[in-house]
């Protein structure tokens, strides 16, 4: 990801046809200039003058169009139209240079008529760029309001073939369809919904980081400078007075590949992170995105859910990814994650075995270690046992996970070719006698009726619930 800003240099080719040229310009890459060839289309350009431009434009209406008038309609779309107030610059693709000067429609609408003076020179059948609100684009300073977008972020994009130059009169047309230029709009724009993935409460953010990556590569556009220098990396929303968990956002994309979508958001108190992979996006259009985020580390034990199974809990309480995470911040690991069945209840086991341990002594040992705030070691029963094996990626007859997991958290990973045991004992005329413990060889699990008498393998686990109990 370069969210540094790293810049890139577009390849100075010459386009093959108007068709490509405007998917070029939707994915926001075709902003190049031109190679020397392209500077001998139409002829020898005139001079430097003044002409008066005037074009049928069309916007397209509904969700994929989009400029300074924006709205949203009562079936979700967005709906686009132009005002009189907007100012359309110019620049001379075949040329390579911008016009001075601009465009402006003579009604508010869908279509309009834009006319203005241009300073510049032309020639008959140069391709001309028609942008609003400007030739260059910088995406960076938004604030997640649909308000604001439209006023200084809905970059829209028309191309336009000069058909003639009378005088000091430009006439112009479609590039790829003749008559009124049709213009896009040069980035999605994105209603994102954040909710707290655990609780479904909704996440009032003050501040959105976005970036959708290839690889490790943003493909994002912070800014464009004409003719061929483009800036991408992370785009970040400040929301100053936030309202809601509704959040607006103009994303132009340097391709249309799939992405990696990579969100990070804070409301103040808690951080939120969210990655997909998979992601496609398209410039031009309108997308409404409900987002499930997870509450980034630390938080505390009693708001975990089953995405932090996997992570450690602290001697204080507060839950980590890693050993190395919990150390780095001076806490201490004591266990990891193992179990959860409801939000801040499940089971953590140790992060190390208690040793060889005959089944009378092994509760008392597993109680004695000191407890995580209200909440108390214990030694494992049979069915904790199993819904620690089931809930690591695996199910009741398969340690691998398990194992796996706290090996991955920095922890100590249970003994294969052993037994442990239970707290579970054998039913009837045995009870007193014999009681359970899981033999893990190769992957699996498999348990028997085993003497009291013997010395098997400890671990132990936390219980721990909402209230403490």
């Amino acid at each position: 990801m370069n969210g540094n800003g790293t810049k890139r240099k577009e390849d100075k080719s010459m386009i093959s046809s108007i068709k490509t040229l405007a998917a070029l310009l939707m994915a926001g890459a075709a902003f190049a200039a031109c190679s020397s060839e392209d500077n001998m289309i139409g002829g020898q350009p005139a001079s430097q003058q003044t002409y008066t431009m005037t074009i049928e434009a069309s916007k397209g209406g509904g969700s994929d169009a989009a400029t300074r008038a924006l709205s949203i309609d009562g079936s979700g779309a967005l709906n686009a139209t132009w005002e009189t107030s907007n100012e359309v610059k110019a620049y001379n693709h075949t040329q390579s240079s911008a016009f001075t000067g601009s465009l402006k429609p003579q009604s508010s609408g869908v279509s309009a008529t834009l006319t203005g003076s241009l300073t510049g020179s032309v020639a008959v059948d140069d391709i001309i760029y028609l942008r609003w609100p400007s030739v260059d684009a910088d995406y960076t300073g938004q604030d997640g309001t649909l308000e604001t977008i439209a006023q200084r972020y809905d970059y829209t994009t028309g191309v336009a073939q000069v058909t003639s130059v009378d005088g000091t009169t430009i006439g112009a047309e479609d590039s790829s369809y003749g008559g009124p230029v049709l213009f896009t709009n040069s980035q999605a724009i994105v209603k994102f919904t954040l909710i707290d993935k655990a609780t479904g409460s909704p996440i009032n953010a003050t501040q959105l980081t976005i970036d959708a990556k290839v690889g490790v590569e943003s493909r994002l556009i912070q800014s464009l400078t004409y003719p061929d220098t483009y800036t991408l990396g992370t785009i970040t929303i400040n929301r100053t007075t936030p309202t809601g968990n509704v959040v607006y956002a103009a994303l132009p994309f340097s391709s249309q590949a799939s992405f990696t979508f990579d969100l990070t958001a804070t409301d103040g108190k808690y951080t939120y992170t969210y990655e997909k992979a998979g992601v496609t996006m398209l410039n031009g259009r309108y997308y409404e995105i409900t987002v499930k985020m997870t509450r980034a580390y630390p938080i505390a034990l009693n708001e975990v859910t089953s995405d932090y199974i996997g992570s450690v809990v602290t001697t204080d309480g507060t839950v980590y990814a890693t050993v190395a995470d919990a150390s780095a911040a001076s806490k201490t690991a004591a266990g990891m994650i193992a179990y959860v069945s409801g939000i801040g209840q499940g089971l953590a086991i140790a992060l190390a075995d208690e040793g060889e341990i005959h089944w009378n002594n092994a509760t008392s040992t597993c109680e004695g270690k000191a407890a995580i705030g209200s909440y108390s070691w214990k030694f494992p029963s049979q069915a904790e046992w199993q819904q620690m094996f089931s809930a690591n990626g695996g199910d009741a007859s398969s340690y691998s996970g398990l194992n796996s997991a706290i090996r991955t958290a920095g922890g100590t990973a249970l003994e294969e070719n052993e037994h442990y045991w239970s707290s579970s004992t054998v039913s009837g005329k045995d009870h007193d006698t014999y009681a359970y413990a899981v033999y893990l060889k190769d992957g699996s699990t498999s348990w028997i009726e085993n003497s009291k008498a013997f010395a098997e393998l400890v671990r132990a686990c936390l219980a721990f619930c909402p209230d403490g109990r």
